[in-house]
């Protein structure tokens, strides 16, 4: 399963502390730890290349890179961790550093334009990036409420939900600690061995914590793909396969 347990745990340590420690750059007034990352948040397309994108969503950078132009598909590269925001070199802007290494400058005067900076093997290297004005896109409802996974295609479905934190327990007596959508409208699915359920909740296959969601109570949309449970680590008969949370 993709889901890493126990990196995102050190992730989110590290990104707890981060509301306490952030510094702003001085010279531009007392601004919150909120409003530095909202400043940043969203998608940046390279200037090199519209296909490559980075996403920030508090406190992570998604990389990744559209693998199919036609369905505007992307596939998930790195998951990085903003360990801090500091002033830039010459003071005048925000410095927005990743565990990975490299460097964010946000400017004030330009607030479109994000400078990555980065060394890499002692290779001293920059690009900029510019900010996307994406689609509006309504994760509200579901698409469908039955599923016969023995013909489902892999298009993209979208179900509403509350996320919480589960236990599964593997059939050697292992647990793992598991993210799942709590369905607000049930699904019935025909599993390809001829099994049909009711499914209330489904797990979530997802390469980072939405932890702002958690067992919050609140009401969200999610966008993925389904697959049936294949390993011991699935504990729903089907899981999802996230490419979108709001």
């Amino acid at each position: 399963m993709k889901y890493k347990f126990a990196v995102i745990i050190s992730f989110l340590i590290v990104a707890a502390s981060i509301t306490c420690r952030v510094k702003a750059a001085g010279q531009k007034g007392d601004i919150s730890a909120d409003e530095l990352f909202e400043k940043v948040a969203g998608t940046w397309y390279t200037g090199n290349s519209s296909a490559d994108r980075k996403q920030f969503i508090r406190p992570y950078v998604l990389e990744s890179v559209r693998t199919d132009e036609d369905q505007g598909y992307y596939e998930l590269k790195r998951v990085s961790l903003i360990e801090s925001i500091d002033d830039t070199p010459d003071g005048e802007g925000y410095n927005y550093i990743l565990n990975t290494g490299t460097h964010y400058y946000l400017y004030p005067d330009a607030p479109d334009v994000l400078e990555c900076h980065w060394e890499p093997d002692g290779y001293s290297g920059s690009d900029s990036l510019v900010k996307g004005e994406e689609e509006e896109e309504s994760l509200e409802g579901n698409t469908h409420s039955y599923f016969d996974m023995s013909t489902y295609t892999g298009s993209y479905e979208v179900f509403q939900g509350r996320i919480s934190r589960f236990t599964g327990y593997g059939v050697d007596g292992s647990s793992e600690e598991c993210l799942a959508l709590n369905l607000n409208s049930p699904i019935r699915v025909l599993t390809s061995d001829g099994r049909e359920s009711i499914i209330t909740a489904i797990q979530l296959s997802t390469e980072f914590e939405p932890r702002e969601y958690i067992d919050e109570g609140v009401t969200i949309g999610v966008k993925g793909t389904l697959f049936e449970a294949h390993t011991d680590h699935h504990f729903t008969p089907i899981l999802i396969d996230v490419d979108r949370i709001k």
